[in-house]
């Protein structure tokens, strides 16, 4: 991607986030999302079909970035998430109010596809389903409580294996 392109869509991404923290998605005029982006009307639609996507653009952005970070870390996997998706908190939590949860389900249902082929495992679309389901789960009760949770409070709630370990704890 050649970094004028680069810069028009971060400008454009930078741009709705902070129009939805004002308004609804659908209120959001095209119009409106340029003049804030400082860019010109065929930029957006050079880019994008709309503006859902330009968050489904940044979604795939920031799950690829996960990849990449997954790959390297020392912490348990689920813990790197945690952690990274509360480094996003403000944009999720923007994307949660505007009702837009089905667009961060499907990117982890990707994420996870991604991640099992990268280790060489075989999940059945019922095991994809489940996992990815559990982690929505959690994820979108995170976000309905505003992220206050720290992500080791939610890693050691979520994590099945410390279940006995945490009932007898509290």
């Amino acid at each position: 991607m050649q970094e004028n392109q680069y810069i028009v869509r971060e400008s454009l991404t930078q741009a709705l986030f902070l129009l939805m923290a004002e308004q609804e998605l659908n209120t959001i005029r095209v119009t409106d999302l340029v003049r804030k982006a400082g860019v010109g009307r065929v930029s957006f639609y050079r880019n994008f079909s709309n503006k859902e996507d330009i968050i489904i653009s940044y979604l795939k952005g920031k799950s690829a970035e996960l990849l990449e970070e997954s790959k390297t870390s020392q912490t348990p996997s689920e813990l790197t998430v945690f952690k990274f998706l509360h480094q996003l908190k403000d944009d999720l939590l923007v994307i949660h109010k505007q009702g837009l949860g089905h667009l961060l389900y499907q990117e982890i249902i990707d994420y996870n596809r991604q991640t099992a082929y990268d280790l060489g495992l075989d999940l059945s679309s019922y095991e994809l389903s489940f996992h990815s389901g559990a982690a929505w789960g959690v994820i979108d009760c995170w976000l309905s409580q505003g992220m206050v949770d720290s992500p080791e409070e939610v890693h050691r709630q979520f994590n099945p294996f410390n279940l006995e370990t945490n009932r007898q704890l509290d």
